[in-house]
C-alpha cells in the first residue's frame, strides 16, 4: 500500500521508541518503582503523541490523493 511506504522510515523510529519505553516500563514495574513507572509512562505518551502527529502529517497529503474525487 502506498500510504504505508510513505511513512515507513518514521514508523520504524516510532516502533523502536515504543519497544524501548516498554522495556523500561517493565523493569520499573517489576522493581516496584511507582515513581519511575509514572514518569516513564508520561514520557512514553508524549513521545507517542509526537510520533503520531508527525506520521499523520506525512500520511495526510498522500491519503487524499488515493481517492477519486467527483
Amino acid at each position: 500500500m502506498v500510504l504505508k511506504k510513505a511513512y515507513k522510515p518514521k514508523r520504524k523510529q516510532f516502533d523502536a521508541a515504543n519497544l524501548d519505553y516498554h522495556k523500561q516500563l517493565l523493569i520499573a514495574f517489576r522493581a516496584g518503582d511507582e515513581s519511575a513507572v509514572r514518569s516513564l509512562m508520561h514520557e512514553h505518551m508524549c513521545d507517542a503523541e509526537h510520533h503520531m502527529t508527525a506520521l499523520e502529517g506525512q500520511v495526510s497529503p498522500h491519503f487524499l490523493l488515493e481517492f477519486d474525487h467527483p
